[in-house]
């Protein structure tokens, strides 16, 4: 994780609690919607996020404006840090949050070209992808390595991409899918 990516983040919380806390203050007084004028400008910061990082509106939907604040405190603290001293740790949180999004948005896009290109058998199949996934800028923890890889997007685990991703989390931090979901969503 780089400094580039660790300011992306602090900037994705800033907006997250921004969004959620504007959410509960209306719930606190008995509103349960927005404005038109509001809720556009909210749909146009939903997709800009959404786009960005994969997964956040989750985040977003179930975790609150106060515990959102001080993950972005917590990332802009260490950002600091980073700028400050390259080698300045970067806590396993972050990174497994930066990965959550990078894999899921990789896991996506590979899903993505798989429904725009058909190929008469996987070889075909892969040969084309290979150029095409090089090409791309930036990589997940689940790039499809091998021909067998690229068929499980194709098909994934009960028809989740998330089964992909998790197991690529679980496999590069060590941890099990219930501490990574927690580090993502708590």
């Amino acid at each position: 994780m780089d400094i580039r990516e660790l300011a992306e983040l602090a900037e994705k919380y800033r907006t997250l609690t921004t969004l959620r806390a504007r959410r509960e203050q209306l719930e606190d007084v008995g509103r349960a919607g927005f404005s038109d004028d509001e809720g556009k400008q909210r749909r146009q910061a939903f997709a800009k996020i959404a786009a960005k990082f994969p997964g956040a509106l989750r985040e977003l939907e179930v975790t609150s404006a106060a515990v959102l604040g001080q993950k972005a405190a917590r990332v802009e603290q260490t950002l600091v840090g980073v700028r400050g001293n390259a080698g300045h740790e970067i806590p396993a949180w972050m990174q497994v949050v930066n990965g959550f999004h990078r894999t899921l948005g990789e896991a996506l896009a590979v899903k993505l070209w798989l429904a725009q290109n058909s190929f008469g058998d996987q070889d075909a199949r892969w040969q084309a992808c290979v150029p095409w996934h090089a090409s791309r800028e930036w990589h997940g923890l689940a790039c499809p390595t091998t021909r067998e890889q690229l068929a499980i997007y194709a098909r994934p685990p009960n028809g989740r991409l998330l089964a992909i991703v998790w197991t690529a989390l679980e496999r590069e931090f060590g941890m099990n899918r219930d501490e990574l979901k927690k580090m993502v969503f708590g």
